[in-house]
């Protein structure tokens, strides 16, 4: 005697019979065991077995391979500050070789985070989620940029890490400090407009202000013979000021 097949497969549900080695968490495996005897002889008359894998290794290669293409640096950093992952921007910009970034500390490329600040840093970021700061870079020769950058936190398999981003904003900062001085040099010559003494005093002044231990003078054309005259300068005796005879170009 023999069951119909259509009621043993309404009988049995599919069961997992077993693991496939180097198979992803992701594969199902599934059977269904058919009687089709009364003495408990069991067959595999019918079996439906399905694999469905998500390709794990070539996901890996991709988010790989689109981290390295990024034009942003970017690092995976852990809780203590060490880096563990560099992209290849990340490498072209500080200067140093995937294989040296790994292992340096967070304060190793960035004058303005000492490792002292980093554990409240990533306490910080672990409440909030995410950041978004401005900060420095120093490359390995020294050269110092400035870098907008965005964290993230993130834990994997039980462990904390944090994703960061950094873009160079030389340009852009180089850029809005022109414009700021192009405003402050209008808004001096506004304050003294009809007085070119007091102009020319006032540009000095702002040089001096921006320029660190600068002492700036202005010396003018005189049409009339060619010779360069001293204008202004506030911040030199009177001494040096009547030294700046008139200079007269070579030809």
């Amino acid at each position: 005697d023999t069951v119909p097949m259509t009621t043993l497969a309404r009988r049995h549900a599919p069961v997992v019979i077993g693991t496939v080695s180097g198979v992803s968490p992701s594969t199902r495996l599934s059977a269904r065991i058919v009687e089709i005897g009364r003495q408990g002889r069991r067959t595999y008359a019918e079996r439906s077995r399905t694999i469905a894998m998500t390709q794990g290794p070539m996901e890996a290669e991709l988010a790989q391979f689109s981290v390295n293409a990024a034009a942003d640096a970017m690092f995976t950093i852990s809780p203590d500050g060490r880096m563990l992952n560099a992209n290849r921007a990340a490498c072209e910009r500080l200067e140093y070789s995937q294989e040296e970034l790994i292992g340096m500390q967070v304060a190793d490329i960035d004058p303005l985070y000492p490792q002292e600040m980093w554990p409240a840093h990533f306490d910080e970021l672990r409440r909030n989620g995410k950041m978004s700061l401005e900060t420095q870079h120093r490359s390995k020769s020294g050269r110092i940029y400035d870098v907008a950058v965005s964290v993230a936190y993130f834990e994997f398999n039980g462990n904390e890490y944090c994703c960061s981003s950094a873009r160079d904003i030389t340009g852009q900062k180089e850029t809005e400090n022109l414009l700021r001085v192009q405003r402050l040099v209008l808004s001096r010559i506004a304050s003294t407009i009809g007085d070119l003494n007091e102009t020319l005093t006032e540009l000095c002044r702002l040089v001096e202000e921006l320029v660190p231990h600068a002492m700036a003078t202005i010396m003018l054309v005189d049409k009339s013979d060619g010779a360069l005259r001293f204008a202004a300068g506030p911040a030199l005796t009177p001494t040096i000021c009547k030294a700046f005879g008139p200079m007269i170009p070579s030809e």
